[in-house]
């Protein structure tokens, strides 16, 4: 009895602490019953005469008394929400209902925001470019790799790649890499990981994928896919020198009598048996060597102008194709004609004979 006395005394303070001014308390009238003992005269006997009797009533006295309104409960002098799921990232600011903090959400605000989302309630969208994700709680934009600036329109600059551009490319022959991945973008010519070997043979450009396209054996520049080409040959497929040129680009003239074509290579003429050289400017000792072959051709150029039949008479001056012919006759020479031995240098100047 006296334990339920003091629980009730406890309850009663704890009543009175509490505001009447919060919204979330709630006012009620109390109305305990009360006996109490009356008195009143009546008279007695005959004679007027009173006398005092007592009776029993009931009185009931009301009084307000506060409490925390439904769906509330006291906690520290004052009614605050009841929230039966714990409000994980937030707070219970209604009965059954929670405030969650910027970047949660869910009736328990459990859930971060879904991607592209962010602030309170998350219905504030990301602005962020090429894909990347906010922060749901202040809206910072996270660069994925290669870019930077608040909303990442930035690429990573020259030479740099990665989160936030901290890393640096390792290229050899390179204008750069990839600022994702740190791929190398090999110069034209150049290819492997880290653009250190050149282009096989046969192929030019960037990432070595244009085929040569140079003839007759010549070779292509691996930067710009130009022919090298080899003496004898010109243009930009290599094709062969014109007429009457030769060498490199086929910038030398040809040298050769009776204005013969000279060997596109290397300029040597195609000479006319009995002569040799570059230019066909030396005698040779015949097809099968020796003096004979000499005179032979010697006989048959003077014959061409008829200053000379079979066999060698009659003679005239042996001057050689290039100088005039006289027209009078000429006696066979009294004495032979000097013919060099094939250890003698041939005597350039025209054998006379004598009269």
């Amino acid at each position: 009895m006296l334990l339920r006395a003091a629980v009730l005394a406890l309850h009663a303070a704890l009543l009175a602490a509490l505001r009447p001014g919060d919204p979330n308390v709630c006012s009620y009238w109390e109305s305990p019953w009360r006996t109490g003992q009356h008195s009143h005269g009546v008279p007695w006997w005959r004679r007027v005469l009173y006398r005092t009797e007592y009776r029993l009533a009931v009185r009931t006295d009301y009084r307000r008394r506060y409490q925390c309104c439904q769906g509330y409960y006291e906690s520290r002098d004052s009614c605050v929400p009841h929230c039966s799921q714990e409000c994980v990232h937030g707070r219970c600011v209604a009965p059954e209902m929670c405030q969650c903090e910027p970047g949660w959400h869910g009736p328990d605000c459990s859930l971060p925001c879904p991607a592209g989302t962010w602030g309170p309630g998350c219905n504030r969208s990301c602005d962020c470019a090429h894909g990347a994700p906010c922060d749901p709680q202040s809206g910072t934009c996270h660069c994925p790799p290669g870019w930077q600036g608040p909303q990442c329109l930035q690429p990573c600059p020259n030479g740099t790649f990665g989160a936030g551009c901290g890393q640096h490319c390792v290229c050899a022959h390179a204008d750069g890499c990839d600022p994702e991945t740190g791929e190398c973008h090999c110069l034209p010519g150049w290819t492997g990981q880290q653009c250190k070997q050149g282009c096989p043979q046969g192929s030019w450009g960037r990432g070595c994928l244009m085929s040569c396209s140079c003839r007759n054996g010549a070779s292509c520049s691996p930067q710009d896919g130009s022919c090298t080409c080899t003496p004898g040959f010109r243009g930009p497929s290599c094709q062969p020198c014109p007429p009457g040129t030769f060498g490199l680009q086929c910038e030398q003239l040809c040298h050769c009598p009776h204005n013969a074509t000279c060997d596109p290579t290397n300029g040597t003429c195609p000479c006319d048996p009995g002569t040799t050289g570059p230019h066909c400017q030396a005698g040779e000792w015949g097809h099968g060597g020796g003096p004979q072959g000499l005179l032979d051709h010697l006989v048959a150029d003077w014959s061409q102008y008829g200053a000379i039949g079979p066999p060698y008479g009659p003679s005239m001056a042996l001057l050689g194709p290039s100088h005039p012919i006289p027209s009078h006759p000429n006696p066979i020479p009294s004495h032979p004609i000097p013919i060099p031995s094939p250890t003698q240098p041939i005597d350039p100047i025209p054998l006379i004979p004598s009269h």
